[in-house]
């Protein structure tokens, strides 16, 4: 079985000096966020991603094919698929939900380190407004982040408070995640959950 273990990285959000960024989610879970094919298993043609907007490398494969001993993995990998984002390749997805209704956002993301992979590209989760395109919280994942080499799989989880950001009020989120650098790594299971 991989090993698995949860990365937990000083998330930056663009307000974070007025102390709107909670790195602890204590609130009430007010539910989960519909994100279209969070787990990338529905099928694809190749350069697109069902429900994503596609720029540069990205594609759907296997998790056995990138991660051999990850099929007794559970959590925070599911299903069959994963994406494999390559260096420079950014996925892209507006939720039909729309900011405002919960103060706290917390996305959690199974990341993996492909085995022949010799590096990792750094990565990067965004939350947006859709409209007026504001950065509501960002974090960056760097290959020193990972405990492990070739074969691991971690969880990101970046936690935002977004009640006091009044001009995304009523626009449906974005998320967003890009790969910089070399080589590949894989993206699955992408979750956004909603408290109070």
């Amino acid at each position: 079985m991989a090993n698995s273990h949860t990365i937990h990285v000083n998330a930056t959000l663009c307000l974070q000096a007025l102390g709107l960024l909670s790195n602890d989610c204590c609130h009430a879970r007010i539910g989960p966020l519909l994100v279209t094919n969070p787990s990338f298993e529905a099928s694809d043609i190749p350069g697109s991603v069902t429900g994503w907007t596609v720029t540069g490398a990205a594609t759907s494969t296997p998790v056995s094919m990138l991660l051999p001993d990850a099929a007794g993995l559970v959590a925070p990998v599911s299903g069959f698929r994963g994406l494999l984002l390559g260096p420079v390749g950014v996925i892209r997805q507006v939720l039909g939900s729309r900011l405002g209704r919960a103060p706290f956002l917390q996305l959690r993301v199974a990341i993996g380190w492909p085995v022949g992979s010799l590096t990792l590209p750094t990565v990067v989760f965004e939350l947006r407004s859709d409209s007026s395109n504001i950065l509501i919280a960002t974090v960056s994942v760097a290959e020193s982040d990972f405990s492990l080499g070739p074969g691991a799989v971690d969880e990101v989880v970046l936690t935002a408070n977004v009640s006091a950001i009044d001009a995304v009020h009523g626009e449906p989120l974005v998320v967003v995640v890009a790969g910089f650098g070399e080589d590949t790594v894989m993206i699955d299971n992408i979750r956004i959950d909603a408290f109070r």
